[in-house]
């Protein structure tokens, strides 16, 4: 009942395939950015799959620029952290100016790759008690602007379907050439359909002989 082929995920979803990220390990902790930075190297075969995929959204659409992508899964550990950092990292390796921001606040996986900047997060940036450039930190290994997830215990939904959230997107388009939105599962809570109608273009991420085929079409049909 799961997904093992290209073309078999291509028939059940009706939905242009961008591309096949091989599968990757990574250890916990201080190591984990440091395998992750060394498989987005130019020449490595994740890198390339990686420029595939981004070079695919950048013709998805007619708009060619201030692109924002949201990155979700059907269910937990498919991979959509690690396809939005890796997409990410190629992006800014090339120079561009890129966000990468943390809405899964639940599980806040980031922390895994990055140290949190003392003070708060994407949550006091949408309650207005900290400015945009006082929760954005700079990583200067991989040259990504970072705003973290935040731990709360009120609804995230909530907060992404505020007026402050969408001025928040619509001033990163005006200052970056990409942004990256990490989000939920779409099965598991409603965030990342909430933010869905304000971004460009969705990337939906399946993982190689894990996902059912039917979790697939849910997540799908749940977004449409």
């Amino acid at each position: 009942d799961t997904i093992k082929t290209k073309a078999e995920l291509a028939s059940i979803t009706d939905i242009p395939l961008f591309g096949v990220i091989p599968n990757i390990s990574a250890r916990k902790g201080e190591n984990a950015k440091k395998d992750l930075f060394a498989y987005s190297q130019p020449k490595s075969t994740v890198s390339e799959a990686c420029r595939g995929i981004r070079t695919a959204l950048s013709y998805s659409s007619q708009k060619q620029e201030n692109r924002v992508y949201l990155v979700t899964t059907a269910g937990p550990k498919e991979g959509k952290t690690t396809t939005s950092l890796l997409l990410a990292q190629n992006a800014a390796a090339l120079g561009k100016s890129v966000l990468l921001m943390e809405c899964d606040l639940r599980r806040r996986t980031f922390r895994s790759y990055f140290a949190e900047k003392p003070g708060g997060g994407l949550l006091s940036v949408l309650s207005e008690a900290m400015s945009f450039d006082e929760a954005v930190r700079h990583d200067g290994a991989t040259g990504l602007d970072v705003r973290m997830g935040e731990e709360t215990k009120t609804n995230a939904a909530d907060g992404f379907s505020s007026r402050r959230f969408e001025a928040c997107l619509t001033e990163m388009r005006g200052r970056y050439d990409m942004v990256v939105i990490d989000t939920p599962p779409v099965l598991a809570v409603p965030d990342a359909r909430v933010i869905a109608p304000l971004v460009d273009a969705v990337l939906y991420c399946v993982r190689w002989n894990v996902t059912h085929r039917e979790l697939v079409r849910n997540g799908l049909q749940m977004f449409s």
